[in-house]
């Protein structure tokens, strides 16, 4: 036969209170794992944005190019103020 036995009310208080305390923090557990998917989303469409911008520059560095090559052809060598739209031959 097994012997039921009622304990003190001050171990059941502690055990209770360990039990809220492990929901709590299991709780927290939960709060950062959401704000970690949520600053991962950030990330990706931060990188997302990165690339994109990159590319973006790539091409203006080659509609640069582009255009020095042309204004080299039809000026020659030199520089231009985009200012007052002057070239000056070198």
């Amino acid at each position: 036969m097994n012997e039921v036995i009622k304990m003190d009310q001050e171990y059941i208080d502690r055990l209770k209170k360990l039990q809220e305390e492990y929901n709590k923090k299991t709780f927290e557990f939960g709060r950062l794992y959401q704000a970690k998917v949520e600053i991962d989303n950030q990330l990706e469409e931060w990188e997302e944005q990165r690339i994109s911008i990159t590319n973006e520059y790539k091409k203006l560095q080659q509609q640069e190019l582009k255009l020095a090559e042309e204004l080299e052809t039809k000026y020659g060598q030199g520089l231009v103020n985009i200012e007052t739209g002057e070239f000056k031959k070198d």
